[in-house]
């Protein structure tokens, strides 16, 4: 009786075992935040069942059969809430892109019988299938990735690339989202996968990695003497009120010289093109200094020195300094003018400027005379030199004098005469 008693369990057991097998589904959640696996976040299935996602961001739970409701959590926030349907011995499984500004998640539901349903108009399975094949790569160092999850849209299996990272599979003629899943990977989805009756489609696939771990660098900004943001600097720690113009501007506004690239400093006035006075006041109240040195005028009947005569692209900055500070010279008055060239160059360096010009009362009405056809540009063409024959008389040291009684050097009148007239005779002008 007792044995009976103990068969009667098992049995009980058993049937109440089968049963429950027939009575649940599987549920296969995945998590993804920016493309790449989410590790380690909450998912609450009616707010009992408590699972974590793993390194591919997959969290699975057995549940009965029917409706349900997972929370996925993290952070203390809540990543993203789904309904779902679970079926009886098959596999549901719900894919959830996280998005971290705020915006709600993007979740996708794939039911074992409402997906194949409604993908059924684009797949035919009166024909026969097709073969869909690949390798699945590595983007970086184009290395196979074996393991790898393959989910087809429509499809209820799970395939998984082997060691060689290939791939391959039947599937009824149709067009499928495949989506190709690994927890170093981002994922990728390719849309439109066409798949012909009795063909074999071959689609090799390149992941990212989820993420690139750099090796440590440290970054140098060299200092540019002459650039912007020393100048910008260099006016912020001075004491004096100041202005500076460096060497970047200078070339920027294609000044030639300092004297022109001080047109643009406020508060001072350019003489001549020259001569530069700062606040208005003359030459008295205005100094410069080059490298720190005083700068004589090379003018002597002025104390301005004129700086038209620095090229721009020798000088490193020039410096406007309006108010008097305890390292200026004693001489200081209205300004001072500070002049900094660049440094030795590195290299041979060489520049070349060419200018044209003409005045424009070159061409006018004037009293002129017959003179060599290249008068009209300034240049002789032989006419005014010195005639041979007098070249050769004297031979280039033989004074030109008439012979007289007391000295057999020079020349008879009958010679002086023939000399005189190898020159020529124009003495007459006109218009």
């Amino acid at each position: 009786m007792r044995n009976i008693f103990i068969i009667s369990i098992v049995l009980l057991s058993f049937f109440q075992f089968m049963r429950s097998e027939e009575s649940t589904g599987e549920v296969v959640l995945y998590v993804f935040s920016l493309g790449k696996p989410a590790k380690d976040l909450r998912a609450i299935f009616d707010e009992k069942t408590v699972e974590f996602t793993d390194e591919s961001g997959a969290a699975r739970a057995v549940l009965n059969a029917g409706s349900h409701k997972v929370k996925v959590t993290g952070d203390k926030k809540v990543v993203a809430v789904a309904e779902f349907l679970v079926v009886s011995g098959e596999s549901t499984r719900i894919i959830i892109s996280a998005k971290n500004d705020g915006t709600n998640s993007e979740i996708e539901i794939e039911h074992p019988e409402g997906s194949i349903e409604k993908v059924d108009e684009n797949i035919n399975k009166n024909l026969a299938p097709g073969v869909f094949s690949g390798v699945v790569t590595s983007l970086v160092d184009k290395s196979v990735v074996p393991q790898a999850s393959i989910f087809i849209k429509g499809i209820r299996s799970r395939i998984v690339t082997d060691e060689s990272g290939s791939f391959k599979t039947e599937l009824p003629p149709g067009s499928y989202a495949v989506s190709f899943i690994h927890a170093q990977f981002s994922t990728q989805t390719v849309e439109g996968v066409e798949i012909k009756e009795k063909l074999e489609t071959v689609k090799n696939i390149e992941l990212t990695p989820a993420s690139i771990e750099l090796d440590e660098y440290v970054v140098l900004v060299p200092h540019i003497q002459g650039g912007i943001a020393s100048l910008m600097e260099e006016r912020k720690e001075s004491s004096a009120v100041s202005d500076v113009i460096g060497a970047e501007q200078m070339s920027k506004s294609g000044d030639s010289n300092a004297a022109s690239a001080l047109k643009r400093v406020t508060g001072l006035t350019v003489v001549g093109g020259k001569y530069v006075y700062v606040r208005g006041m003359g030459e008295r109240y205005s100094s410069t200094l080059l490298n720190g040195s005083t700068l004589p005028s090379p003018e002597p009947e002025k104390r301005v020195v004129p700086l038209d005569i620095f090229p721009t692209g020798m000088l490193q900055s020039v410096e406007v300094q309006k108010t008097f500070t305890p390292d200026m010279p004693g001489e200081f008055g209205g300004g001072v003018i500070k002049i900094k060239t660049k440094g030795i160059p590195e290299k041979f360096t060489a520049s070349l400027s060419l200018s044209a010009g003409f005045a424009d009362d070159s061409f006018s009405t004037g009293m002129s005379y017959k003179g060599g056809k290249y008068d009209w540009l300034g240049i002789d063409d032989g006419s005014r030199d010195i005639p041979k024959d007098v070249l050769d008389a004297t031979k280039g040291d033989v004074a030109l004098k008439e012979k007289d009684k007391y000295s057999k050097d020079g020349f008879t009148k009958e010679e002086m005469e023939s000399l005189g007239e190898s020159f020529p005779n124009r003495w007459n002008t006109h218009k």
